[in-house]
């Protein structure tokens, strides 16, 4: 979905991207792991509750091979 302006300048562009998902060990972390590669840039991920219904709250990242490593990443419970 794309949304444009009346002089045609896209405002918002939306890819849904398929994923699998994984309950990790401790049950309160979800592992996605993409269908196809992503590529280098800003994504942000959503939570689908139902039809018409979506989770508020929305978390962005980046992907870039070439960026440092996350010194300090959350990481799941251990068993």
């Amino acid at each position: 979905v794309r949304l444009r302006r009346l002089n045609g300048q896209i405002v918002q562009s939306e890819d849904i991207v398929p994923t699998t998902a994984q309950i990790l060990p401790g049950g309160y972390w979800m592992k996605l792991t993409p269908k196809e590669p992503l590529t280098i840039g800003e994504y942000a991920l959503m939570e689908i509750l139902g039809p018409g219904e979506i989770n508020l709250d929305v978390w962005d990242f980046g992907v870039d091979p070439d960026a440092p490593e996350n010194p300090h990443p959350l990481t799941p419970i251990k068993p």
